[in-house]
């Protein structure tokens, strides 16, 4: 029914829009074959993104096809709505009645401030049925307390990184593919990516195999992605330069060959 929506938002002239950011941008283009542009015949001013485990640069995208503001929220059914964005990003500010406590998924100890882990919920203002220590699988980049310049005083958490166990661990760090793809992002040239995990010699090693044109395939070039690679992962990996159309589409993104066999 999204032409339904679509209308209705017209005809109402909507202003907040709340939705999974891929059904957002769904919106965004079901408008453009209506022949109504999002940003100049709809009136949206806020959208409020839930649910979906997105790149960075979806928010601007998003922002751009409507010309309004993106806000994200981390909401669940078992623990209600635990913390917003406010209008300087950087985070969702979680609210003061849910307890939110970030560990690793392995040991269950808390993670050191800032660090990347599971989140727990506990809910406190829910009275029928509270929810205590809850582990919501969903693994978060971490927890900021600096100052923001909202005024607010809350923690916030950083963006939701994906699932325990969809996220590998090297000598015992998170490697979400999101930090990798933001680094990888800054240069147009640069196509498909696979990370390929193993152990050779009882020590784990990360090889990023990176579709590059011959021309770009510089040892400079790839002295520079292993530093900026390593300072967003925490781990210094290897980069493997392949030609493109090289890593196939039924390839995994992530192989993992220390489980294999």
């Amino acid at each position: 029914m999204s032409e339904t929506h679509i209308e209705l938002m017209k005809l109402t002239k909507t202003t907040v829009v709340s939705a999974f950011p891929t059904y957002a941008m769904h919106l965004s283009e079901t408008a453009v074959r209506m022949g109504i542009d999002p940003k100049n015949d709809l009136s949206v001013r806020l959208i409020i993104i839930v649910g979906e485990i997105r790149k960075e640069e979806d928010k601007q995208d998003l922002a751009e096809a409507f010309g309004a503001e993106i806000r994200e929220m981390y909401v669940g059914n078992e623990m209600g709505f635990v913390g917003s964005e406010c209008e300087h990003g950087g985070g969702m500010h979680l609210y003061s009645d849910t307890i939110v406590e970030v560990i690793d998924p392995e040991t269950g100890k808390h993670v050191e401030e800032g660090h990347p882990g599971e989140i727990v919920t506990t809910d406190l203002h829910r009275k029928a049925m509270p929810i205590m220590h809850y582990r919501t699988g969903d693994v978060t980049e971490g927890i900021t307390y600096e100052k923001c310049p909202c005024g607010r005083s809350t923690p916030k958490m950083k963006r939701i990184l994906g699932r325990v166990g969809d996220i590998p661990r090297v000598k015992g760090m998170f490697i979400p593919p999101r930090r990798i793809e933001l680094v990888l992002n800054a240069y147009d040239r640069l196509q498909k990516y696979q990370l390929v995990i193993d152990r050779p010699e009882k020590k784990d090693r990360i090889t990023i195999r990176i579709e590059c044109p011959p021309g770009m395939q510089e040892e400079g070039l790839r002295r520079l992605l292993v530093e900026k690679l390593r300072i967003a992962l925490g781990i210094t990996p290897e980069i493997e330069f392949v030609l493109p159309e090289t890593i196939s589409e039924g390839e995994p993104g992530i192989l993992d060959k220390r489980t294999a066999g």
